[in-house]
């Protein structure tokens, strides 16, 4: 069977088209299935670039995570003493530059933690969900 031009052009449309769904879904994941106690997990859900930066019991930096790149999750085991973690956003504009987002309790016996990064890098919002001490999150989508 041949397929006329406007018909290979159709067919190779949908082949694209499916191959950036796939792509999309491969990338936009579900929550873990084990975050665990004494862990986070970042999700960059706006249109920015997010880490966190981790804090002692005397309110000292410890460090920070690694950068999650936007519409991406990583999840980071919580440094020992840490008793606080701020959320940090990235400038689009400015990559050597950050904001803040937000805060969140978190040490290493705190339950299994999604914190979001939402909005935009000029009107940045999150949201933060625990489970317990039951490893495995529903399912939620990002």
């Amino acid at each position: 069977m041949t397929l006329s031009k406007n018909g290979r052009r159709t067919a190779l449309g949908a082949v694209g088209t499916g191959l950036a769904l796939a792509a999309v879904l491969a990338t936009s994941g579900t929550a873990s299935a084990a975050i665990g106690t004494g862990h986070v997990e970042v999700c960059s859900n706006g249109n920015f670039a997010s880490y966190l930066k981790w804090y002692d019991e005397d309110y000292q930096v410890q460090g920070r995570s690694a950068t999650v790149p936007e519409g991406t999750c990583q999840t980071f085991a919580v440094p020992a003493n840490n008793i606080l973690a701020e959320l940090y956003g990235i400038w689009n504009t400015h990559p050597d530059q950050s904001f803040l987002v937000g805060g969140a309790d978190e040490s290493t016996d705190s339950p299994a933690t999604l914190i979001r990064a939402k909005g935009t890098s000029t009107n940045p919002w999150f949201t933060v969900q625990t489970w317990g001490t039951d490893p495995t999150p529903p399912y939620m989508p990002r």
